[in-house]
């Protein structure tokens, strides 16, 4: 082993052939890291000094390794160069998440070694960091355990596991993520677990708060777009086997309201006005009065809004308001 300044320990031949296969394992190994490396904590590199190396290094950890970072930037990591050479099938990994990393030399994103398919790995907290294994699915259909006895120095555990991608979607017109987003939301899964065994997966919370929709209630999520009864999404009980879609399941409600849309791609500038009184009546405010009222829905980019047209719901007049009432601009 020879720091040359790429990382904290970099795995290297001494000398000629340079391919040749230098590997380091890390088998039930403590990893400590006060973040002053100037590369990677370890890596073995495609490239060291002026010349071409390590096509075959290798870093291989195993048993319950542990590693301990101050996770502020994408060096406190391990990494190996060429392909399929940074391998972990087990132990707990505080790192820094950031796959781009490294990439001019390998990667910082490890495989689960030849036995599981050499698959790209997703990196998860666990929610439950008293379990000392996970039970996963490789590419290849198999189970196997990932050891984890061992947490990091915070005392949470953080695993490299096969991930699934599960997508999360509104599923109706109008309806929003509680940050004002409209798009779909596409989380990893533990691939064999359940959504809710992780809170973070690849750097990204997995809490999803409930959905709004003026006018309507958030009911759950179901598994398929019709949101058939039997067919509700339990994060905690549904195991993850393959990608997964979950959809938003909407119920009347007694609030009522008008939702001022700019049809501009960016879903935040749209405006929602609650309602309020028996007679479920309201005034239509105008363009400028919405654009005083959010300053995001004014279009960029030297768009103007000519006018704004309505779109109720089983015919309702905008005057006598229904549980969801629509100006879109055109």
């Amino acid at each position: 082993m020879n720091g040359d300044g790429l990382a904290g320990i970099n795995v290297r031949p001494q000398d000629s052939p340079w391919d040749k296969y230098t590997s380091l394992v890390l088998d039930n190994a403590i990893i400590e890291s006060d973040g002053t490396t100037a590369n990677l904590v370890a890596g073995a590199s495609s490239y060291a000094g002026f010349h071409t190396v390590q096509v075959n290094g290798q870093v291989i950890c195993t048993g319950d390794t542990v590693m301990n970072t101050t996770a502020s930037s994408g060096k406190e990591n391990l990494g190996a160069g060429g392909s399929n050479n940074f391998i972990v099938t087990g132990g707990s990994y505080k790192i820094y998440y950031n796959p781009s990393y490294y990439n001019s030399y390998g990667s910082s994103v490890p495989v689960n070694g030849a036995d599981h398919g050499n698959e790209s790995l997703s990196y998860f907290q666990l929610s439950d960091p008293s379990r000392t294994s996970v039970s996963t699915i490789d590419k290849n259909g198999t189970t196997y355990t990932y050891p984890v006895a061992n947490a990091s120095a915070d005392g949470q555990k953080y695993i490299w596991v096969p991930g699934e991608d599960v997508t999360f979607k509104l599923n109706q017109t109008g309806a929003r993520f509680a940050d004002k987003t409209t798009s779909d939301k596409k989380i990893k899964a533990i691939r064999g677990g359940t959504f809710a065994d992780a809170v973070k997966a690849n750097g990204v919370s997995t809490t999803v708060d409930n959905p709004t929709c003026t006018g309507l209630k958030f009911a759950g999520w179901y598994t398929d777009a019709d949101c058939t009864d039997g067919n509700e999404f339990d994060p905690a009980a549904v195991t993850v086997t393959a990608p997964l879609t979950v959809y938003a399941k909407w119920i009347p409600s007694d609030t009522f309201g008008i939702s001022y849309h700019s049809n501009l791609s960016y879903g935040s500038s749209d405006y929602d006005v609650e309602g309020e009184g028996a007679d479920r009546s309201m005034t239509v405010m105008s363009y400028e009065d919405v654009i005083a009222a959010n300053a995001a829905f004014k279009p960029k980019n030297g768009y103007t809004i000519q006018r704004m047209e309505y779109q109720g719901r089983r015919n309702r007049h905008f005057l006598c308001v229904g549980r969801y009432d629509h100006f879109f601009g055109k």
